[in-house]
């Protein structure tokens, strides 16, 4: 198979309070060395992750607090497939499945809030040191994906000539759009037959966020890049939704070397 990364485009999102602002204040509690400062150090450094996780929820045209309702059963339980978080907040099971975090991540971000939630113990510096570190390094590394993101990729299989020059027979264009609300502009695309029938309409459809192809997809686009070897993306796309593929036999090629 073939995957032709097409076009790429930043995200984001603002509220009141940055995440970054809240990083800031947890450093600025942090040193005022007493009880009072290290729950609040803590406190703002749990807020900092919470408000980035929000960002970029809401940056995708999704809602955070109905995040389960507009994913749906399905969607939901697409989030488990090839991810060792099973369960925890929605939230993080959401960017995890995305890539957008790691599980070594995802698993600091959740001992974090539950120090919160269920210890009234006055925390060590040690550890409020190094929820800062991670609420620090989770906001930048998700900063940087919502900077740099394709969103328009194409994928299929097959080699045709249309005019001279050597492409794709037959492929997917894949288009994210946000607004006015999250979906998929999907377009199938035989080539060669475009090119006889002087036609460049193409068979599409839309995927919503309740449609089973919608987090797969979801999961795809967040973990394509332009130079990046596509296979396991592919291979794990594809066996999701049900296709049987031989380990042994799959390769996807970069599409853009015709």
């Amino acid at each position: 198979m073939y995957f032709t990364p097409d076009t790429g485009t930043a995200y984001s999102h603002s509220f009141v309070t940055s995440p970054e602002e809240f990083i800031a204040f947890a450093k600025a509690d942090f040193f005022k060395a007493d009880k009072s400062g290290l729950i609040n150090s803590l406190t703002n450094a749990k807020r900092a992750i919470d408000c980035q996780v929000d960002c970029f929820v809401c940056s995708i045209g999704l809602n955070p607090e109905k995040l389960e309702k507009e994913l749906g059963a399905n969607g939901v339980a697409s989030l488990s497939f090839g991810n060792s978080l099973a369960n925890g907040p929605l939230k993080f099971r959401f960017i995890q499945a995305l890539g957008i975090a790691t599980p070594a991540i995802v698993g600091r971000m959740r001992r974090l809030r539950n120090l919160l939630e269920h210890e009234y113990r006055m925390p060590q510096r040690n550890i409020v040191s190094d929820a800062i570190g991670v609420a620090e390094l989770f906001v930048q590394a998700c900063r940087g994906k919502m900077n740099h993101t394709i969103d328009c990729f194409s994928f299929g299989s097959g080699k045709t000539k249309v005019r001279g020059q050597e492409m794709m027979a037959k492929d997917f264009y894949v288009h994210f759009n946000y607004k006015p609300s999250p979906h998929f502009d999907v377009y199938f695309r035989d080539h060669e037959w475009i090119s006889k029938s002087g036609s460049g309409k193409s068979p599409s459809f839309k995927v919503k966020p309740r449609d089973d192809e919608f987090v797969p997809l979801l999961k795809l686009i967040w973990r394509s890049d332009f130079d990046k070897d596509m296979t396991e993306p592919i291979k794990s796309f594809l066996t999701e939704l049900g296709f049987q593929i031989f380990p042994s036999r799959f390769q996807v090629r970069n599409g853009s070397d015709f």
